[in-house]
Order: structure tokens, then C-alpha cells, then sequence
């Protein structure tokens, strides 16, 4: 099975893969789609590149586990995708991953000025790593 992560931002969208086989998410890169919310065309190259089978979105819960503005946009976004493409999408609560990112580039290094362009597709990674790391525990259940 092929994974694409996806971390829906504002302005820009985090991207990362995962095979079944390795069980481990990669970071793609980030892309900057259009600004309407109903056009899917920027993901269909990387479905295709990447041979997707299925897809996990990350929904930004706030803190107390609520419904904003950014999750309701990112929800509209699935609706649209699964009406137009016959793939599995799983949301999967992204909540502290920005943080985690930040976090992880800042230990490993990473300049301040380079942390931006890195920590979209970092987020996208991690949620996408979460998401495998429970199908592995419900496995092993």
C-alpha cells in the first residue's frame, strides 16, 4: 500500500509518502496550490508519481479538540477530493506536529532561515508517520 501525507496549510501544503513495506513516512517537499479550495488538479501529479492508494490529511483540531476555521476549510477540501477521486482519505488529527517540527529542526541544526521551507512537508511526515505507527500497534493488538 502507497501513502501520501498531506498537511493542508493557508499558503502552502506539506507532502510526504510511505510504502506498506518500509512503514516509514518521507517528506516530499511542499507545493503552493491554488488559492480555491475546490481545485484538486495541484495533487493529482504526485498521486500519479508517487502511485497513491491511499491518503491521510491532517485536520488541525484546536487545543481542546474542537472544530476552527482551518479544520472546516480542510474538511471542505476532503469533501471535494473524495467527490472527485476514488481514493481512501483518512483524517488524522494533526494536532502538535507543527510544534513537533519546529522542534526537530531546531535540535538537528537546521538555520532559522531554512526551517520554513522544510517544516510543511516535516508536519506532513510526522502526521503520516503517526497514522502508520497505529495501524502497526493495531496489528500487533
Amino acid at each position: 500500500m502507497r501513502y501520501l501525507g498531506i498537511d493542508l496549510g493557508e499558503t502552502k501544503v506539506g507532502l510526504a509518502h510511505a510504502d506498506s513495506s518500509v512503514m516509514l513516512a518521507l517528506p516530499i517537499g511542499t507545493l503552493v496550490p491554488s488559492k480555491n479550495v475546490d481545485d484538486i488538479r495541484w495533487i493529482m501529479p504526485i498521486i500519479e508519481e508517487y502511485s497513491v492508494e491511499e491518503i491521510v490529511i491532517g485536520l488541525p483540531f484546536l487545543m481542546d479538540g474542537s472544530v476552527g476555521h482551518q479544520a472546516l476549510r480542510v474538511k471542505k477540501f476532503i469533501r471535494i477530493f473524495t467527490e472527485k477521486v476514488a481514493l481512501p482519505v483518512h483524517e488524522w488529527d494533526e494536532r502538535l506536529t507543527t510544534y513537533q517540527a519546529q522542534k526537530l529542526l531546531k535540535e538537528s541544526g537546521v538555520s532559522p532561515s531554512k526551517r520554513k521551507d522544510k517544516e510543511d512537508s516535516l508536519v506532513a511526515s510526522l502526521l503520516l508517520q503517526s497514522f502508520l505507527d497505529s495501524k502497526t500497534m493495531i496489528r500487533a493488538s
